[in-house]
């Protein structure tokens, strides 16, 4: 029906529309179908006497209207995938494209909800003071059967302006683990996070878990619902799975009323740090600026760039368990770099300054570091001149970056090989007694 000839009623016979059944749900069919939606009064029409006052509209129509119907009518067959066939799994295909195309709709209406909170923002001039929540979340592992054995949860509340104002954290208890997976868990907890399955500060009352994460998430005064968490994309399906496991787990009523929204960290990224959004303060020096610009071109490079090891092992960033255990795997560790990381990509195109321990980790972390480096040197010099001078330089370079004076210290150490010869240290000629044993 696809062409621009007259159609007659003599080829609605039962043998044309035998033969044409696989193309019943052609752009005409739409087109028909629409029009008898748009006239009430042809609702009593016959097929061929609605095909016979259709077809002249038809033929009227632009090759771009003609595409639009095709399209729709595509679409409402699934795109093109015959119902009821089967993957190699045995999940209907029909099935597995209507999740795709849902999961697609999905994507593309949290980018347009992320993009208009931060348009609304800018037109505001508020992005400044907009505040985001950053969730993370470790398992002890994931089961073929799609459930999830949790074990620690930390939210985040950043804004650009105030940096990392607040961070919840929680050691969730895991309660009855399923059958067959006790050496999965404790596997998968000494390769990442190390966190033991008897842990004493397991928490197992998740009505209150849930409802502590219920007041961290609508604390301020102007929130009319919850917002929406953000994190990395690979680990959406895990955060998902932990808070499904904990709502499971709470009264039957907060558990209908509570939906927590699940956006991607690098697309809010992205729309902070667009060129367009660059200061118009003109207290800012070029060059301040000019090293944010293409800094976050794509969506992708936003995710690059929060999936960094930048500040992995800083300390000072994660719970207080996790300070005393060899990983970098703490999710307090992990949403407070993420944060960091976004300060550092966006807060200069908004001339903010980057303040130390909200916007950075702190700066007196690391000049205990370097402190002790000094102390372990006058130690080892005997508090020679040298350990002295390197003591004052280090005390002259605190108004600057305690990195600089770390460096500058290991300068001098490299050329100061005199003050360890004072220490003690003095070359000897080796003696050659193999003689003296053979006269032996």
């Amino acid at each position: 029906f696809t062409s621009t000839r007259e159609i007659t009623i003599a080829e609605l016979s039962p043998v044309y529309a035998m033969s044409s059944r696989k193309s019943s749900g052609n752009g005409f069919f739409q087109f028909c179908r629409q029009k008898q939606k748009d006239h009430p009064e042809w609702g009593s029409l016959s097929p061929p006497e609605l095909v016979e006052l259709c077809n002249p509209l038809w033929c009227n129509l632009t090759v771009e209207g003609r595409s639009r119907y095709s399209r729709e009518s595509r679409e409402a067959l699934g795109g093109g995938v015959v119902r009821g066939g089967f993957d190699s799994y045995g999940r209907p295909l029909e099935q597995i494209v209507n999740r795709a195309r849902q999961e697609g709709i999905e994507q593309e209406n949290m980018k347009t909800d992320i993009k208009s909170k931060v348009d609304r923002a800018l037109m505001n001039q508020k992005v400044e003071d907009e505040c985001f929540y950053l969730l993370h979340t470790n398992v002890f592992c994931l089961t073929a059967e799609g459930g999830v054995v949790p074990a620690e949860l930390s939210l985040a509340r950043m804004s650009l302006r105030k940096g990392v104002e607040e961070v919840y954290h929680v050691f969730i208890e895991p309660g009855t683990l399923p059958k067959g997976y006790r050496a999965d868990c404790t596997e998968n907890s000494k390769a990442t996070h190390k966190i033991p399955l008897d842990l004493a500060l397991f928490n197992g009352n998740y009505q209150q878990i849930v409802e502590d994460m219920l007041e961290f998430l609508l604390a301020l005064p102007d929130c009319g619902e919850l917002p929406p968490l953000y994190c990395l994309p690979k680990y959406k399906r895990q955060n998902q799975l932990v808070l499904a496991w904990l709502l499971s787990r709470v009264q039957e009523d907060l558990a209908v009323e509570v939906r927590f929204k699940l956006y991607s960290l690098p697309v809010l990224l992205y729309e902070l740090a667009r060129e367009e959004n660059k200061s118009t303060n003109t207290s800012l020096s070029m060059s301040s600026l000019s090293g944010c610009d293409t800094k976050v071109p794509t969506i992708s490079i936003a995710e690059v760039q929060l999936d960094r090891d930048t500040f992995i092992y800083t300390p000072g960033l994660s719970c207080c368990w996790h300070e005393d255990v060899e990983t970098s795997q703490c999710t307090t560790a992990t949403v407070n770099r993420w944060s960091y990381m976004m300060f550092s990509l966006c807060c200069p195109l908004y001339g903010l300054e980057l303040v130390p321990g909200k916007h950075c980790p702190v700066e007196e972390m690391v000049r205990s570091i370097a402190g002790s480096i000094t102390t372990t040197m006058s130690i080892c010099s005997g508090d020679t001149g040298y350990s002295r001078e390197m003591g004052r330089d280090v005390t002259r370079e605190e108004q600057d970056h305690p990195l600089k004076a770390w460096k500058k210290a290991n300068r001098k150490l490299a050329i100061s090989v005199d003050e360890w010869e004072r220490f003690g240290y003095q070359e000897q000629q080796s003696a050659d007694i193999s003689a003296e044993k053979g006269g032996l």
